[in-house]
């Protein structure tokens, strides 16, 4: 265990702020990008969703790269997550609920 608590803050701070997580959040933003962009452009999806994901993870496909540049604070990224909620669980409840459309 840590001795201190300065030192339990530093540990966790090397676990929760190591360079392949940042990695792993990069990559998992352009692959949400890009099939936000997907969704839209094959209209799968009702259109406003779409957007909603390509606005949502396109601000977030901004703000990693300049955190990974130490140009923006993190607790600015993380607060960036929870608008793609906004996105990700009405195209859960509606791929469950209505699946998509099937073109010919």
């Amino acid at each position: 265990m840590c001795a201190s608590s300065a030192g339990c803050l530093a540990v966790a701070g090397e676990i929760f702020n190591r360079p392949d997580d940042l990695f792993g959040q990069f990559c998992f933003v352009i692959g949400g990008f890009l099939f936000a962009y997907l969704l839209l452009a094959g209209r799968l999806i009702p259109r406003w969703m779409a957007r909603t994901g390509i606005i949502t993870i396109g601000l977030q496909l901004v703000c990693v790269p300049l955190y990974m540049a130490t140009l923006l604070p993190g607790r600015v990224v993380n607060w960036l997550w929870f608008p793609i909620l906004l996105y990700e669980v009405p195209l859960g409840i509606w791929l469950i609920r209505k699946g998509v459309r099937a073109t010919a």
